[in-house]
């Protein structure tokens, strides 16, 4: 026994489009025709789509928001790698330059250490200089008091014997 196709077409119909729309639809009042409604019914639910006329209104601003969306996203993407590869190329070089100035300062701090070792060693040298010099200057200052005393009192004693008493 065949099944009446055209008694069966309101409810096949009505089968593919409930999960869209959660209700019945007649091919007669959605202005569907007989050929069409064999193609929809022919393919696999979820492979071929159909909307009511209000629907697919909605479904054109609908594809229109998301092809939108897509492509603000794929824009927004590529200036988020433009801004990754700039902010990567920022810190290398950053971290090259601090690098560079970590290094000039280890040089910086050697070369100030080795300068206070010098200074050090200079002053030591000094010191023991001083100290061995020391004893004689004071040698020789003692002396040259004894002969500034002697000779200002040579000088003295001409002057009194110049003018005499």
């Amino acid at each position: 026994m065949a099944l009446n196709k055209s008694f069966y077409l309101p409810y096949l119909l009505t089968y593919l489009l409930r999960n869209a729309y959660k209700g019945w639809f007649h091919i007669g009042c959605i202005d569907i025709t007989h050929n069409e409604y064999e193609v929809l019914a022919a393919h696999i639910l979820g492979t071929i789509h159909w909307y009511c006329a209000d629907c697919n209104l909605k479904s054109l601003e609908l594809h229109r928001l998301v092809f939108g969306l897509q492509d603000r996203l794929r824009k927004s993407e590529q200036e988020i790698d433009i801004m990754r590869k700039d902010i990567r190329a920022k810190f290398s070089k950053t971290e090259s330059e601090y690098t560079a100035v970590r290094d000039d300062t280890k040089s910086l701090i050697q070369k100030i250490d080795e300068g206070i070792e010098h200074c050090m060693a200079d002053s030591e040298k000094l010191m023991k200089s001083m100290q061995n010099k020391t004893p004689n200057t004071i040698e020789n200052v003692k002396k040259g008091l004894y002969t500034k005393v002697s000779t200002d009192e040579l000088e003295t004693a001409r002057r009194a014997k110049r003018w005499g008493p």
